[in-house]
């Protein structure tokens, strides 16, 4: 099966004009095979090159997925594999980013029908093993409505939470609380408003005492579905 996705999008985070930012995703899948280009505007925003926001990718399912920034030179793999341990079965996952700090090892599995346990090992740098490298993510999910995903990071010593609703089919809450930036915010997500496509609108702030005293940051992006 051949298909073809053209998603616009735009992302809002505030009145000022370099606030505003748009772009375009093409992705062509054919059998398990997707290929995609993403553009946005910032090489136009910002008066530098138009390979700025410019990226390629192709992505074969559960097996790897490659991406190339071309306003950075910078590409990036990720390999996608799977282990019997135990009588489950463990999804793998290592990512290598050739320019930036993103080298990754994840191992997630299902433990029952609600309760998904994710580990990861960040391998940027690595001289020998230390249990500062992990991170631990739970993921519990209560029915079709609810589900809560907590973490820690052993590196940063912090604890985050995420907390998910549905409401119905077209529309979702989130409330996220970071402790490492010491951070909450809240999200909705609709897929109906302005036609298919994901709409979200988030507001984030500082729960520090400065922080709770101002506005907190709303940004709102739509992606724009368009099968041909």
């Amino acid at each position: 099966m051949v298909k073809l996705e053209v998603r616009p999008f735009a992302t809002l985070t505030g009145t000022g004009k370099d606030d505003v930012s748009a772009g375009v995703e093409a992705r062509f899948d054919h059998n398990d095979l997707a290929l995609r280009v993403r553009a946005n505007d910032s090489g136009i925003r910002g008066g530098g090159s138009l390979k700025n926001g410019l990226s390629f990718s192709a992505r074969k399912d559960g097996a790897f997925s490659f991406v190339y920034d071309v306003g950075n030179d910078s590409p990036s793999l990720t390999f996608l594999s799977s282990a019997r341990v135990a009588d489950k079965d463990v999804a793998l996952k290592y990512r290598h980013e050739v320019k930036g700090k993103s080298n990754s090892l994840e191992a997630k599995v299902d433990l029952d029908d609600k309760n998904t346990a994710t580990v990861g090992w960040d391998l940027h740098g690595f001289d020998a093993p230390n249990y500062r490298q992990l991170s631990v993510r739970w993921l519990y999910t209560h029915d079709d409505k609810w589900s809560v995903e907590p973490s820690y990071d052993f590196g940063t010593e912090a604890f985050a939470a995420k907390v998910n609703h549905n409401l119905d089919d077209d529309n979702r809450l989130s409330a996220t609380y970071n402790a490492h930036a010491n951070t909450g915010s809240l999200e909705w997500t609709n897929n109906s408003i302005g036609g298919p496509g994901a709409l979200k609108v988030s507001a984030t702030s500082s729960l520090s005492d400065e922080g709770l005293k101002s506005m907190p940051t709303i940004s709102a992006s739509k992606v724009f579905d368009l099968e041909l």
